[in-house]
């Protein structure tokens, strides 16, 4: 909406509630609510012809995504 100040795609949800992330939520008033937080998702997934791109070959190296994967796994406490 015009003149809304609340962060783009940035929602408040319990998802990260037991993580180190749940900071996020004391800025729950610069937040989305979960309803407003997934209209960029539904808005890319209704278009008629969605662009689709190759990632950058960075973004396709396979040691890049483990260490990104290990990263993210000891921040959220999760393991495989």
């Amino acid at each position: 909406m015009p003149g809304d100040r609340r962060a783009l795609g940035v929602a408040t949800t319990n998802l990260a509630s037991r993580s180190a992330a749940r900071r996020i939520n004391a800025f729950r008033a610069f937040l989305n609510d979960p309803e407003r937080g997934a209209l960029p998702t539904l808005f890319a997934g209704t278009q008629e012809y969605p662009k689709v791109s190759t990632p950058s070959r960075a973004a396709r190296r396979t040691e890049t995504a483990l260490r990104l994967w290990e990263a993210t796994a000891k921040l959220t406490g999760v393991t495989a």
